[in-house]
């Protein structure tokens, strides 16, 4: 298979799961509060986090394998700088869906990730959107 091909089928596949995160999210939320009632609802969503959360996690290390290990300080830091931030976002967007569809919160964060796409077409991203294509 070329790298064409590949690109298109991987990136077919992460748009699918990215997708389908959004109803199972809902999905295990309802199971949750069905098994464990008394929670805030943000607990809810702050446990399914914390375990789509630590999966990643597990997976990246497993992926990255030794090259972990070259990282210096300040890259830790800021990783775990915008993990923190991104993580903040991702539990308000998944709590969020506690009060409206899933549906709903797949459209508005996807015309947010639309917004940020259209942004690389400035020119003030020339060097970046290059970048990009090189790879």
């Amino acid at each position: 298979m070329n790298t064409t091909r590949t690109a298109i089928v991987r990136l077919t596949l992460a748009t699918a799961a990215w997708g389908l995160s959004f109803p199972t999210a809902k999905a295990v939320m309802l199971a949750q509060a069905a098994a464990a009632p008394g929670h805030a609802e943000w607990f809810h969503a702050a446990l399914i986090l914390f375990n789509r959360m630590v999966l990643a996690t597990l997976i990246m290390l497993v992926l990255l394998g030794a090259r972990r290990r070259g990282f210096t300080r300040l890259e830790v830091r800021q990783g775990l700088e915008l993990g923190l931030f991104g993580g903040l976002g991702m539990l308000l967007q998944t709590d969020a869906q506690n009060y409206i569809a899933a549906s709903t919160s797949a459209f508005f964060t996807q015309f947010r990730s639309e917004e940020h796409t259209s942004e690389l077409q400035s020119r003030q991203y020339l060097v970046f959107r290059l970048l990009l294509e090189k790879k």
